[in-house]
């Protein structure tokens, strides 16, 4: 997942964007596609992201969750993946 940003970073922004994921949860292989909703304000970027509802393909066609980012260390995050296959 990449972000890019123009310009300085000063005060506050949000964004929205669509992220493509091809994964492999509890060993079903598919595609889906995460909504993250951000800001950033005093130097620290917050998302939160929920799987889109129909973007499943594959093992993955009734995949639905969320998703939380931990962004700590610099040019570092770890995505925790919450969802359910039903």
């Amino acid at each position: 997942m990449t972000k890019i940003y123009h310009g300085p970073l000063e005060g506050t922004a949000t964004y929205v964007g669509l992220e493509p994921v091809d994964g492999m949860p509890d060993g079903r292989t598919g595609t889906f596609v995460l909504k993250d909703v951000g800001g950033f304000e005093g130097g620290i970027a917050r998302s939160a992201f929920e799987i889109v509802d129909g973007s499943g393909s594959g093992e993955l066609g009734h995949l639905r969750g969320t998703a939380s980012v931990d962004a700590t260390k610099k040019d570092v995050q770890t995505m925790t993946l919450d969802y359910d296959l039903a």
